[in-house]
């Protein structure tokens, strides 16, 4: 039985952090997310409003 590397990640994140200044200081946003997803591979992050849903995936493509 041979054993095949598997392919490369699409995208990988690791220890993704936002942050937001506000008048009463820092705001951590996002504060150590880390996922990947491979090729043929489905995603999805759930969780409750106001989590960092929005957000994680904002600062992924640079927004």
């Amino acid at each position: 039985m041979s054993s095949q590397p598997s392919p490369p990640a699409l995208l990988e994140v690791k220890d993704l952090h936002a942050r937001f200044a506000t008048g009463s200081g820092i705001a951590r946003a996002v504060d150590g997310v880390s996922f990947s997803v491979a090729p043929g591979e489905r995603f999805g992050l759930v969780g409750e409003s106001g989590c960092g849903k929005s957000v994680s995936f904002r600062a992924v493509l640079g927004l």
